[in-house]
């Protein structure tokens, strides 16, 4: 009663002195200023980084690639002279280095001369990495560094879509061509086996009659006549093939990387679905544990915005996948990619019905609907739910049993086409000269001499071999095969191009909406300047009343709580007065700010009562003790950067400062409390505060000593 009777005077002594009022206004203010102008200053800044100067030097003299000079120097530019990321400026070599040197930018990216050249090797058997040269002025600005190291990662990501993309769609724009051939050619390619089983009779028949030459040489000379005829028309079809071969050999070998991508992206969305399916089920345990729903709205709303949310995840992963599937299943004769493609797709439907399910439960509590309905609701949830788990079992298990074999299967089919196709095109080289060979010797009629017809002897024994292997490795080849050649020739070279540069989209989904930077920031900020206030008004008031009332001294115990109560009541008003700043002023728009409000009273009584008493206690040494504990969390609460990059000191003692758990609290009400995570950090900084309670009432064995100290250190006229 005594202390609550000190606390009203003391209110009553502010009240009607107007210096005081004066005091206490600017106590109030001053912290909420601090945050609001910090926030303000470091609330976007990264959507402002078109403003941000960087030199580009294009010094890159271009490459030919196949048959068409590039120069990838030039797109990069073109490419940049579009994108606001950075204000791109272009110079030159020098420019750009005095540039960086004064100030003027904050970073250099040069193309050095043999940039093109360099990447065109990815296509040989020796590839050549590029360099991009990349200086940074550190003088300039630490955070300024940060945001074009970013750029510079961006830019060789862009370097790489365009590189693939522009290799492709030139590739594939002569596949294109090639198939227009081949579609006209097509029935002289298949005509082509009948001629080499006609020339490779002939050839043995030609060979029996250079044996009985002397007597029969006007024979030979009509068989030699025939098959220079037969040679002509081979040459043809084989020059046709092997162009054939050269592009189906970089477009199967394209494939086949593309293939092996896309089974990695398979096998990580999968891995993801499953995670994510195992959060769903998490949270509906945690809805079916729930007594009464209907007593437990808020929670259950939570629970039922998080589900919702993973659903649309899960969604987007399963989608991403069935897509991958769809384009592996053009290749696969099996069928069984497009079987369990079907399976997402059944996924797909079962997913949007729980989401239907989830907001008619959603709708059943916010309107208050009797409990049967609830329930009602909750079970189709359930049902759902175990709908989608069995659906994931049944393709997981069918994609590791049957999918993954087949994705294997077209892999190593493409492999033996490639080898086929390679050992076809070697054939066909091997070829040309000996036909050559043969047309230039003399077979007409009257100069066939002995020696001649030794020579022809040996080089038709030579393309007899050859022409028997050419034979057997295109025995295979139909008009079905050439229809699935030209098909595939004839997709559209952009698409495909597109497609192989960038195989997967990202869509990025936030989970709690806290994106902005200073959003994320304002559970700092906000904490800090609720400290700050506290340890401002131990600073510009005292902790102390020596005054007498009625001849009687009050107790030091009496003082200690009722200033503390004063001190309060400030610092309560400080925390009030920056959090609904946060909101009305600065734009934060938490998810519960009800609990944002809690959390920043909360964490007014808790730092009140830690400096008050540390300073009640020990006077200045308290003081320099509460600054020391200030400057230590701001680096040591994980509340800017994650704890794990800090020194392994500040990771050790993470546990025991209160911003740590203040922190948090802000982040659970702005971005969607985890009443797990909520119930701890009230129940830790309770802990604080009931330690510094209990450590108040030794104020009665501390105060001579500390008094002591502060009388020494007033002799010392410091």
């Amino acid at each position: 009663m005594k202390i609550l009777k000190l606390y009203l005077k003391y209110l009553k002594n502010i009240v009607i002195n107007p210096a005081a009022i004066v005091i206490i206004l600017g106590l109030s203010l001053i912290p909420s200023c601090y945050t609001w102008i910090t926030l303000k200053a470091n609330w976007n800044p990264y959507v402002d980084t078109g403003n941000v100067p960087v030199a580009v030097v294009n010094d890159d003299n271009g490459a030919i690639i196949n048959g068409s000079i590039v120069n990838f120097g030039d797109k990069i530019v073109d490419q940049l002279q579009n994108n606001t990321d950075m204000k791109w400026t272009f110079v030159g070599q020098k420019v750009a280095d005095t540039g960086l040197k004064t100030g003027e930018y904050y970073a250099v990216i040069t193309i050095p001369k043999d940039f093109s050249e360099d990447l065109k090797t990815i296509s040989s058997g020796s590839p050549i990495k590029p360099d991009i040269i990349y200086k940074v002025n550190e003088k300039t600005n630490a955070i300024a560094t940060k945001i074009t190291d970013l750029a510079a990662d961006q830019l060789q990501q862009r370097i790489k879509e365009t590189f693939i993309k522009s290799v492709n769609l030139s590739l594939m724009n002569q596949a294109n061509e090639l198939g227009k051939n081949l579609n006209e050619n097509k029935p002289m390619i298949l005509g082509l086996k009948d001629v080499l089983n006609t020339t490779t009779k002939n050839i043995s028949d030609i060979e029996n009659n250079i044996n009985n030459t002397n007597g029969n040489v006007e024979g030979l000379t009509n068989y030699l006549q025939n098959l220079n005829n037969n040679i002509s028309s081979i040459t043809n079809g084989i020059n046709s093939l092997k162009s054939i071969v050269n592009s189906s050999s970089n477009l199967i070998s394209g494939t086949r990387n593309n293939i092996n991508s896309t089974k990695n992206d398979l096998s990580v969305n999968i891995n993801n679905i499953n995670s994510i399916n195992n959060d769903l089920n998490n949270y509906i345990n945690s809805l079916k544990n729930l007594n009464n729903i209907s007593s437990n709205k808020k929670p259950a709303l939570d629970i039922i915005n998080n589900t919702i949310n993973d659903n649309n995840k899960l969604y987007t992963l399963v989608y991403n996948s069935k897509n991958l599937l769809d384009n592996l299943s053009n290749l696969d004769p099996t069928g069984n990619l497009n079987n369990l493609s079907q399976y997402l797709n059944k996924l797909l439907i079962i997913i949007k019905n729980e989401n239907t399910v989830l907001n008619n439960l959603k709708t059943a509590i916010i309107n208050n609907d009797t409990a049967e309905k609830i329930n009602s609701q909750l079970d189709s949830v359930k049902n759902t739910s175990n709908d989608i788990t069995n659906q994931i079992n049944s393709f997981d298990n069918n994609f590791n049993s049957i999918g993954m074999n087949s994705i294997d299967g077209i892999s190593n089919n493409l492999n033996s086409s490639l080898s086929n196709v390679t050992s076809i095109l070697n054939a066909t080289e091997s070829m040309i000269p000996e036909l050559k060979s043969i047309e230039n010797i003399g077979i007409s009629a009257g100069n066939l001499t002995v020696g001649k017809t030794q020579e022809l002897s040996s080089k038709l024994n030579n393309l007899k071999t050859t022409l028997e292997s050419l034979k057997d490795k295109t025995s295979s080849l139909n008009g079905n095969d050439l229809d699935k050649i030209i098909n595939l020739l004839e997709k559209n070279p952009n698409n495909i191009a597109s497609f192989l540069s960038a195989p997967v989209n990202i869509h990025v989904e936030e989970l709690y909406g806290m994106s902005i930077f200073g959003v994320g920031l304002a559970p700092f900020y906000t904490v800090l300047s609720i400290w700050v206030g506290a340890l401002l008004c131990t600073s510009l008031l005292t902790t102390n009343d020596e005054e007498e009332e009625d001849g009687t001294k009050r107790r030091l115990l009496q003082i200690h709580f009722g200033k503390m109560l004063l001190f309060l009541t400030i610092n309560l008003v400080q925390a009030a007065i920056v959090t609904i700043g946060d909101v009305l002023v600065i734009g934060i728009k938490p998810f519960d700010f009800g609990l944002l409000m809690f959390f920043a009273l909360f964490s007014a009584v808790v730092f009140t009562a830690i400096i008050f008493t540390l300073v009640s206690l020990t006077g200045n040494i308290g003081k320099a003790t509460a600054l020391v504990i200030m400057v230590i969390q701001v680096a040591g609460s994980g509340a800017i950067y994650p704890i794990q990059v800090n020194p392994v000191f500040f990771q050790k003692l993470q546990f025991i400062w209160p911003f740590t758990y203040a922190i948090d609290g802000f982040r659970q009400a702005i971005g969607g409390p985890d009443w797990t995570m909520v119930h701890k950090d009230i129940l830790i900084l309770s802990i604080f505060l009931v330690i510094f309670l209990l450590l108040g009432l030794t104020i009665m064995f501390i105060h001579k000593i500390s008094m002591h100290t502060e009388r020494l250190f007033k002799e010392s006229g410091l």
